[in-house]
């Protein structure tokens, strides 16, 4: 038959059903449970005498005249904090000398694993279970995971926690979160190398690389050789991100349908993919997204006088970008200035000197003005094809010609 085994502290008591060959420790293994305070802060008191831990129920019950026990309980935190504090000093201090309980107290391995992850392999099975101490941990080295109960590292919201602190952390998740899409997403986020501790099947897993080459084309440095060789993987790799394009690796694997998927996505693609540059199509491609691309295209194609023209005249502001030499070429001039006259900022001082290139600029474009030669700035004709456009054009025609109308509406040129 058990025995009413009553606790009181200053604000409370409770009752505990002891059996007679308990000691004192055991009680207090059963308080902690209860009150979740460590057995070493707990001090008994009987009628003014503090208990030994290895004293029995049995012994106590005849001291009360075996109407019950009736104790007094005093948290005493001195020989904890004694602990502490040698812990703080260097925790291996904890793994000469220190007694069994000091690896339960979660104050004192906190302080532990602060200056080493190893020391949770000490710990108490309850205390490698605890939340709170494993985070701790985490936060001054991931790998502390490794020391960490089974159960916490199956545990998704632990786990996603763990992972926001460090992405390495998945290195330690149970393998069903290493197949957690969500969660491996997530790490990745943190650190593409974390892609490393993925599960075989995410690693094959097309759709997921998809995903995850669109965060990072790196990922592509750590996937199989297999998914490389899948020509339709790389792609649609190319088509979510055209970085790819820079990996020394992924190059090996590359053909013309990955290049022009790529420069399709962005123009900028094409000065990595000088195995492409001599690619009519793919150069034209990246050319009517942005005519900067023109200047990576390979010197060879601008021997083709066809593609030259047929680029000046689909491609606006190509003829900025093309080589020197072609700028100064007259058929060149013409056409890219029938399509933009501004085109005259690029022509050679001759062409700038040409009446009727300067007045076909000035005519498309009022704008071109400020490149024609000073001379033609003069020109009554010229000045006056611009003004027809916009006033504005006035800042660019010289002082020789006056803004004055005559009674024709002409503008009138002259010394002033």
């Amino acid at each position: 038959m058990a025995v009413e085994f009553q606790i009181h502290t200053l604000g409370d008591s409770l009752t505990i059903a002891a059996e007679r060959e308990w000691t004192v420790a055991h009680v207090k293994t059963i308080l902690e449970e209860l009150r979740n305070l460590p057995p070493q802060e707990q001090k008994f008191v009987l009628e003014s005498r503090i208990l030994a831990d290895d004293e029995l129920v049995s012994d106590l019950e005849q001291d009360c005249g075996n109407v019950g026990i009736q104790i007094f309980l005093i948290r005493d935190e001195t020989e904890v904090l004694r602990w502490l504090e040698m812990t703080n000093q260097g925790w291996k201090v904890l793994t000469k000398s220190a007694p069994e309980w000091v690896w339960s107290d979660r104050r004192i391995v906190m302080a532990a694993i602060r200056q080493d992850k190893a020391a949770l392999t000490h710990a108490a099975t309850h205390i490698k279970a605890d939340r709170q101490v494993v985070m701790v941990g985490i936060r001054n080295d991931w790998s502390v995971l490794e020391h960490a109960a089974l159960d916490l590292k199956a545990d998704k919201s632990f786990m996603s926690a763990a992972i926001k602190v460090d992405p390495h952390a998945l290195e330690f998740a149970s393998d069903n979160l290493k197949s957690d899409y969500a969660l491996v997403r997530s790490a990745l986020k943190g650190d593409f190398q974390s892609f490393n501790y993925a599960s075989d099947a995410i690693k094959e897993d097309r759709k997921f690389l998809l995903t995850a080459v669109k965060m990072n084309r790196r990922i592509l440095l750590l996937v199989n050789k297999t998914v490389l060789e899948d020509k339709s993987f790389l792609v649609a790799a190319a088509q979510v991100n055209w970085r790819i394009v820079m990996l020394d690796r992924v190059m090996h694997f590359f053909d013309r349908d990955v290049a022009l998927a790529a420069v399709r996505q962005d123009w900028q693609a094409l000065q990595y993919l000088e195995i492409v540059s001599r690619d009519l199509e793919i150069v034209m491609t990246a050319a009517k997204q942005d005519p900067r691309a023109v200047q990576y295209a390979a010197p060879s194609l601008f021997d083709d006088r066809g593609f030259v023209l047929s680029l000046i005249e689909t491609v606006k502001g190509a003829f900025a970008h093309l080589p020197r030499h072609l700028q100064m070429d007259r058929e060149y001039a013409e056409r890219a200035i029938m399509q933009d006259g501004t085109a005259l900022k690029w022509v050679s001082a001759e062409l700038t000197n040409d009446h009727a290139i300067v007045m076909a600029a000035v005519t498309c474009n009022w704008r071109a003005l400020e490149f024609a030669a000073p001379s033609l700035r003069a020109d009554h004709a010229i000045v006056s094809a611009a003004l027809k456009q916009s006033s504005v054009a006035l800042k660019f025609a010289l002082r020789s010609c006056l803004p004055v109308n005559d009674e024709r509406g002409v503008v009138q040129c002259g010394d002033g």
